[in-house]
């Protein structure tokens, strides 16, 4: 697309000075202006478009929750959390492995003997599932 914009530039110009010089021998010259005007509006709100200076610019549950993760597990700590909804943002505010899927008690085992701790992200459906599995820790979202 960059390689070409600036042909479009100069093709575009080109045509906008040919509809000038021929909007006084045309019948109806209002086209002509309406053309010339739409020749400039529509790329100059495409721009601003693209740029979004509307757009709604508050933080997402999603965005909040990882973020918290993040703050509730240290940067340093060799950890890996497990049943977390948007796991890639958690991955990227928390700088830990995160999962989607809840742990087998295989996994949690495996970890735990490479040294690694264990977070798991608490909801309604695992509440009880996790409870009695030694050195988890588990993260509720506020």
């Amino acid at each position: 697309m960059l390689i070409y914009a600036p042909a479009f530039f100069l093709i575009g110009a080109y045509f906008w000075f040919c509809l000038l010089q021929i909007k006084s021998k045309v019948k109806y010259p209002i086209a002509i202006n309406l053309a010339l005007l739409l020749l400039i509006v529509l790329p100059a709100r495409y721009g601003i478009e693209r740029i979004k200076p509307f757009a709604n610019r508050e933080e997402t549950v999603s965005s909040k929750n990882a973020k918290m993760l993040g703050s509730k597990i240290p940067k340093d700590e060799k950890a890996v959390v497990f049943n977390a909804g948007n796991y890639i943002e958690a991955m990227f505010y928390s700088g830990q492995t995160v999962y989607p899927i809840p742990p087998t008690k295989q996994e949690i085992d495996s970890l735990q003997k490479e040294g690694f701790s264990i977070y798991i992200i608490q909801d309604e459906n695992n509440k009880s599932q996790f409870q009695n599995q030694p050195k988890v820790k588990y993260i509720r979202y506020d």
